[in-house]
């Protein structure tokens, strides 16, 4: 007979989490900040260390800005030059495996990269359109003086494990609780460099960011290849948003990495 013992724990270490929102439980629950940088970055040893419940965990703020000023944005098409050498284990992911020639993976890679790119540019635009009127700040097409500039980098994306995912879910289905383990062992990671400047060239913030796929008892999201990178660009793009033109950013508070469903 299955017993629901193993669901039972998992929902009430969930809740105690959500309910603590501790720092400890941040850190074990999300991958690492950003320990290297790329040269996208003109002065990445500014970057000071944020808490583990602050979205960008790596984090330098002009102290001398006069955010009134700012009137317009510019979000500038994402640089996906700077992506890191794969480790081994990234090697041996299921999106490379399902090609048989490395040209073939090569190119869909190549696919892959520009199409999370896009869809990250396209996603910080309309959180700030969304968010145009709180920020008193309009979105524009192209860059001009006095004008604010966001540049981004795609620095690393390895796709969700998607075969080790449904087995997740099809475990779940006898043992309650075990799409967990497949969930934390297959979780694919995005990485993020930021900067926000003036059209001059002036630096205003820099951030750098890594995230792997949300922990998730039952995770739909992860049967496909980039939902959960996806889901996490979103929510960057929001935070980015609640930090910018905001006196108490320190204060902004990453979402809680872990849930029940995730579909």
């Amino acid at each position: 007979m299955v017993t629901q013992k193993p669901i039972i724990l998992v929902c009430a270490v969930c809740l105690i989490a959500v309910i603590t929102g501790c720092q400890s439980t941040y850190r074990t629950l999300r991958v690492g900040p950003p320990t290297e940088y790329t040269a996208f970055l003109p002065r990445h040893e500014l970057l000071a260390p944020q808490p583990e419940t602050f979205p960008f965990r790596r984090l330098w703020m002009n102290k001398q800005i006069n955010w009134q000023k700012y009137q317009y944005i510019y979000v500038a098409p994402v640089d996906t030059s700077h992506l890191f050498k794969k480790t081994t284990w990234e090697k041996i992911n299921a999106r490379v495996l399902t090609h048989e020639q490395f040209d073939q993976g090569i190119q869909q890679i190549t696919g892959d990269v520009n199409q999370i790119s896009r869809f990250m540019r396209q996603e910080f635009i309309k959180a700030l359109k969304k968010n145009s009127r709180k920020l008193g700040i309009t979105v524009v097409p192209d860059s001009f003086p006095g004008c604010l500039v966001v540049r981004l980098a795609l620095v690393k994306l390895v796709p969700t494990k998607v075969f080790m995912n449904a087995g997740g879910v099809v475990a779940n289905i006898f043992m309650p609780g075990a799409g967990v383990v497949a969930n934390m062992s297959s979780a694919g990671v995005v990485a993020v460099e930021g900067m926000l400047m003036e059209s001059s060239g002036r630096m205003l913030m820099m951030f750098a960011e890594q995230d792997k796929d949300t922990v998730t008892l039952v995770d739909v999201d992860g049967l496909t290849w980039y939902s959960h990178s996806k889901n996490i660009i979103t929510e960057w793009s929001t935070d980015f948003c609640q930090i910018i033109k905001n006196p108490n950013y320190k204060k902004v508070k990453k979402s809680f990495p872990a849930k029940l469903i995730s579909i």
